[in-house]
Protein backbone atom coordinates (compact mmCIF):
# COMPACT_ATOMS: atom_id res chain seq x y z
CA UNK A 1 0.00 0.00 0.00
CA UNK A 2 1.09 3.55 -0.73
CA UNK A 3 0.59 6.56 1.50
CA UNK A 4 -1.72 9.34 0.29
CA UNK A 5 0.30 12.55 0.42
CA UNK A 6 -1.26 15.76 1.80
CA UNK A 7 -2.56 18.35 -0.65
CA UNK A 8 -5.24 16.31 -2.43
CA UNK A 9 -8.77 17.61 -3.06
CA UNK A 10 -11.68 15.90 -1.32
CA UNK A 11 -14.72 16.76 -3.51
CA UNK A 12 -18.39 16.59 -2.58
CA UNK A 13 -18.98 13.19 -4.24
CA UNK A 14 -16.91 11.72 -1.38
CA UNK A 15 -19.12 13.48 1.17
CA UNK A 16 -19.26 10.55 3.60
CA UNK A 17 -15.51 9.88 3.60
CA UNK A 18 -13.59 11.58 6.41
CA UNK A 19 -10.00 12.75 6.14
CA UNK A 20 -9.05 10.28 8.90
CA UNK A 21 -10.03 7.40 6.60
CA UNK A 22 -7.76 8.58 3.77
CA UNK A 23 -4.27 7.39 4.61
CA UNK A 24 -3.33 4.70 2.09
CA UNK A 25 -4.31 3.48 -1.36
CA UNK A 26 -3.69 0.36 -3.38
CA UNK A 27 -4.53 -0.73 -6.92
CA UNK A 28 -7.33 -3.32 -7.05
CA UNK A 29 -8.14 -5.32 -10.17
CA UNK A 30 -11.91 -5.42 -9.66
CA UNK A 31 -14.86 -4.17 -11.62
CA UNK A 32 -15.76 -0.70 -10.34
CA UNK A 33 -19.24 -0.15 -8.95
CA UNK A 34 -21.31 2.95 -8.29
CA UNK A 35 -20.01 4.49 -5.06
CA UNK A 36 -16.48 3.03 -5.19
CA UNK A 37 -13.93 5.59 -4.00
CA UNK A 38 -10.58 5.98 -5.77
CA UNK A 39 -7.50 8.17 -5.40
CA UNK A 40 -6.15 9.57 -8.64
CA UNK A 41 -4.23 12.21 -10.54
CA UNK A 42 -5.70 14.53 -13.14
CA UNK A 43 -3.82 13.91 -16.38
CA UNK A 44 -5.57 16.35 -18.71
CA UNK A 45 -8.05 19.18 -18.15
CA UNK A 46 -11.18 18.88 -20.29
CA UNK A 47 -14.66 20.24 -19.56
CA UNK A 48 -14.12 20.49 -15.81
CA UNK A 49 -11.25 22.58 -14.47
CA UNK A 50 -12.60 22.78 -10.92
CA UNK A 51 -13.79 20.47 -8.15
CA UNK A 52 -16.31 21.44 -5.48
CA UNK A 53 -15.97 20.23 -1.90
CA UNK A 54 -18.85 19.41 0.45
CA UNK A 55 -18.87 22.98 1.78
CA UNK A 56 -19.31 24.46 -1.71
CA UNK A 57 -15.72 25.70 -1.97
CA UNK A 58 -14.40 25.57 -5.53
CA UNK A 59 -10.88 24.15 -6.06
CA UNK A 60 -9.12 24.90 -9.33
CA UNK A 61 -7.34 21.76 -10.57
CA UNK A 62 -4.45 21.42 -12.97
CA UNK A 63 -2.66 18.60 -14.75
CA UNK A 64 -1.03 16.66 -11.92
CA UNK A 65 -3.57 17.59 -9.23
CA UNK A 66 -4.48 14.72 -6.91
CA UNK A 67 -7.99 14.07 -5.62
CA UNK A 68 -10.37 11.49 -4.27
CA UNK A 69 -13.00 10.48 -6.85
CA UNK A 70 -16.19 8.39 -6.74
CA UNK A 71 -17.49 6.16 -9.54
CA UNK A 72 -20.99 7.02 -10.69
CA UNK A 73 -23.36 7.27 -13.64
CA UNK A 74 -24.47 10.63 -15.01
CA UNK A 75 -27.38 11.31 -17.31
CA UNK A 76 -27.63 14.88 -18.55
CA UNK A 77 -29.52 14.69 -21.86
CA UNK A 78 -28.56 18.20 -22.93
CA UNK A 79 -24.87 17.68 -22.14
CA UNK A 80 -23.55 14.12 -21.93
CA UNK A 81 -24.07 10.67 -20.49
CA UNK A 82 -21.39 8.88 -18.48
CA UNK A 83 -21.33 5.36 -17.08
CA UNK A 84 -19.22 3.36 -14.64
CA UNK A 85 -16.83 1.24 -16.77
CA UNK A 86 -17.12 -2.55 -16.95
CA UNK A 87 -13.49 -2.97 -15.81
CA UNK A 88 -10.88 -0.97 -13.91
CA UNK A 89 -9.10 1.22 -16.47
CA UNK A 90 -5.92 3.31 -16.23
CA UNK A 91 -7.89 6.48 -17.09
CA UNK A 92 -11.49 7.56 -16.65
CA UNK A 93 -13.40 10.80 -17.30
CA UNK A 94 -14.45 13.39 -14.75
CA UNK A 95 -18.24 13.43 -15.20
CA UNK A 96 -19.10 16.19 -12.75
CA UNK A 97 -17.44 18.93 -10.72
CA UNK A 98 -18.46 16.97 -7.63
CA UNK A 99 -15.66 14.45 -8.34
CA UNK A 100 -17.81 11.75 -9.94
CA UNK A 101 -15.91 9.69 -12.53
CA UNK A 102 -16.77 7.13 -15.21
CA UNK A 103 -16.59 6.95 -19.00
CA UNK A 104 -18.34 9.43 -21.25
CA UNK A 105 -20.78 7.35 -23.30
CA UNK A 106 -22.66 9.99 -25.31
CA UNK A 107 -21.76 13.65 -25.73
CA UNK A 108 -24.21 16.24 -26.99
CA UNK A 109 -22.73 19.20 -28.81
CA UNK A 110 -24.45 22.54 -28.33
CA UNK A 111 -26.56 23.66 -31.28
CA UNK A 112 -24.94 26.41 -33.31
CA UNK A 113 -26.98 29.53 -33.72
CA UNK A 114 -27.15 30.74 -37.33
CA UNK A 115 -25.40 34.05 -38.08
CA UNK A 116 -27.66 37.08 -38.19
Amino acid sequence: MKRIKPGFVLPSAALTVSLRQLKYYDYREKQPEVGDVIYGTIERIGEHSTLENKYGRIHTVHNGSNAIFVFGNRYAPDYYEGLVPDAMLPTVDLLARSGMVGLVHTKMLPAKTPPE
